[in-house]
């Protein structure tokens, strides 16, 4: 992927990476703003377009490997069962069998694989996806990789309503 060949060649030594695979059509790089702003015009000139977020850190980065070192140092002192159900990661888009403590601190500092988490889904199966929360974004990221799945969003009492009764009471 273009977008990707750009990523790499800016990077110079963990300055600027992918941070978030969302859908087909969006890519969230992150890093220190004179790469970034250089990956930018790189995009733009491919054709591309490079919007700036605000946000306060360069998250799931190697920038924030002392901060995913910090969370796992306080995460080992606790214990996890394993999951009853099955849980794909977005640290791999996949599941797994590695240890969760060690999935959860790399959280912080890796790329996340929501876009590959989608496609695997639905290749075990999975035809409909459920978002609770406030705003409508990672439904429209679902329908952005596969727009034949079923997509609901859940962010009030009424949209719970709505969805037990097309689900639940048919």
């Amino acid at each position: 992927d273009k977008i990707e060949e750009i990523v790499e060649e800016v990077n110079q030594g963990g300055l600027c990476q992918i941070a978030n695979y969302n859908s087909n059509s969006q890519i969230v790089i992150t890093g220190i703003n004179r790469a970034l702003s250089k990956a930018a015009v790189l995009i733009k000139e491919n054709g591309g377009r490079a919007v700036p977020l605000k946000v306060s850190g360069a998250f799931h980065s190697s920038l924030l490997d002392r901060a995913s070192a910090e969370l796992y140092q306080i995460l080992k002192d606790y214990e996890f069962k394993k999951p009853v159900f099955k849980v794909v990661y977005n640290i791999s888009g996949k599941e797994s069998d590695e240890n969760i403590i060690d999935i959860l601190s790399k959280q912080i500092n890796h790329s996340v694989y929501f876009k590959q988490s989608i496609e695997y889904m639905i290749d075990q199966g999975v035809d409909t996806f459920v978002e609770i929360g406030p705003g409508k974004a990672l439904s429209a990221f679902i329908r952005n990789i596969n727009p034949e799945v079923k997509v609901y969003s859940v962010n009030d009492l009424s949209s719970y309503e709505s969805l037990k009764r097309e689900l639940i009471d048919e």
